[in-house]
């Protein structure tokens, strides 16, 4: 089990640490939220930065307890490229670190289209419904040729 996580990284993402957010923004804008979250659910997606999450006993332990550390190297450079990494201390004193990364769907690291359909469907599938999700990505995906228009993505996704 974990004991708490350290966090390497650079100056402005230890700027954004805000433990235990009260909205949604501060939760989406924050480093340990996030990462607390990822540790506890394996994921970080709409449901887990919402109001209701917010009262998690084992993400905000986790959330409390991480340790921030600035690295020279990652502070030189910030902005082209914004990297951490992390260490899992365990109960037992085991440290399992990370190599060092970036954030998926930075610009640096973009999203596969795989992804990206996986997140678009995780988010619309119960507000638009799967049928209607799938249309969408179909025309999103077309956009670059004649067939497809954002007329057409308006009329699928404004459907009554």
């Amino acid at each position: 089990e974990v004991d708490h996580i350290k966090v390497t990284t650079f100056h402005q993402s230890v700027r954004l640490a805000t433990r235990l957010p009260k909205t949604t923004e501060e939760a989406q804008y924050s480093t340990a939220y996030p990462t607390a979250v990822a540790m506890v659910h394996g994921r970080v997606g709409a449901q887990e930065v919402s109001q209701a999450a917010f009262e998690d006993a084992e993400v905000q332990r986790l959330a409390t307890g991480m340790i921030f550390a600035e690295d020279d190297a990652y502070n030189a450079a910030f902005p082209a490229h914004r990297f951490a990494h992390v260490t899992l201390v365990l109960r037992d004193g085991t440290r399992l670190t990370s190599e060092r990364t970036e954030a998926p769907g930075d610009p640096e690291s973009p999203l596969s289209a795989a992804v990206m359909g996986d997140k678009f469907h995780g988010l619309a599938d119960g507000i638009i419904g799967p049928q209607r999700a799938r249309y969408a990505v179909a025309i999103i995906s077309d956009l670059d040729g004649k067939a497809s228009s954002m007329a057409d993505l308006n009329r699928i996704l404004y459907l009554p």
